[in-house]
């Protein structure tokens, strides 16, 4: 006779956020009952007498030997399929089967990816992006019908590879995927594209400076949030205050 809980983001987020938070905080000042005392003083009384726990934390996971097909793609439960891309083809993989998440190792153990855990009957495909532009390297022909092209955010960078020609496209994707595999394929498209201006085509050098200042620095904070008259210093760079050099 209880209506289900409505949560609108990950329950494991819900649980940290809010159902730890608040279980822990009910009625925490609260003398007890019997013994007189706040259930925050009872908890430290036991708490003290806690053993440390292991530093190593226990996974909890079904552990399964599959393998991949010519795609370099896992099939999870006949329905989930996981695409690790071309080099990992024909490749008998370790994959840990978790709550909310999947991961896939060699079969030696070393680590490959992760990805969110697909739960129901309906088919679902999931996508390692960085692993897929690594493969589109060698096979710059493949972008324009390839899942990196659709999940690259619209703008010049992807327009230029779009339009480029076999050595200038694969030159292109190359320098993305460097970018991407240290900073990640989101920061790295979204430097790229915002550098590519005015048929400007930038080095791979200035996307690199430009992502390691996302990742320190993000954009949304260096774009003068407080408001702060910065005219003052227009004169060391030569520009014009309503028409008048400063």
């Amino acid at each position: 006779m209880v209506p289900p809980l409505q949560i609108t983001y990950p329950i494991q987020n819900f649980n940290k956020e809010v159902l730890i938070p608040e279980s822990f905080a009910f009625r925490a000042d609260e003398p007890h009952y019997e013994k007189g005392i706040s259930g925050t003083d009872l908890y430290k009384q036991d708490e003290g007498g806690m053993i440390p726990l292991p530093p190593t934390p226990f996974e909890i996971a079904r552990i399964e030997t599959c393998k991949s097909n010519k795609t370099g793609t896992v099939m999870i439960d006949n329905v989930h399929s996981y695409v690790l891309g071309s080099s990992h083809s024909s490749e008998d993989v370790l994959v840990a089967k978790g709550a909310w998440d999947l991961r896939i190792y060699t079969r030696d153990g070393r680590f490959i990816k992760s990805f969110p855990r697909e739960y129901g009957s309906m088919p679902t495909q999931t996508y390692d992006i960085e692993a897929i532009l690594t493969s589109l390297v060698n096979k710059p022909n493949a972008w324009l019908n390839s899942h990196v092209r659709e999940a690259m955010p619209h703008g010049g960078f992807k327009e230029y590879i779009d339009a480029s020609e076999n050595n200038t496209k694969k030159n292109a994707i190359y320098i993305l995927n460097e970018c991407s595999d240290r900073f990640g394929f989101g920061n790295a498209s979204i430097a790229a594209n915002q550098l590519c201006k005015d048929g400007k085509i930038p080095k791979q050098e200035d996307i690199f400076a430009l992502c390691n200042r996302m990742v320190s620095f993000p954009l949304e904070l260096s774009e003068n949030a407080t408001n702060v008259s910065l005219s003052m210093f227009d004169a060391l760079l030569e520009k014009r205050s309503e028409g008048q050099y400063l």
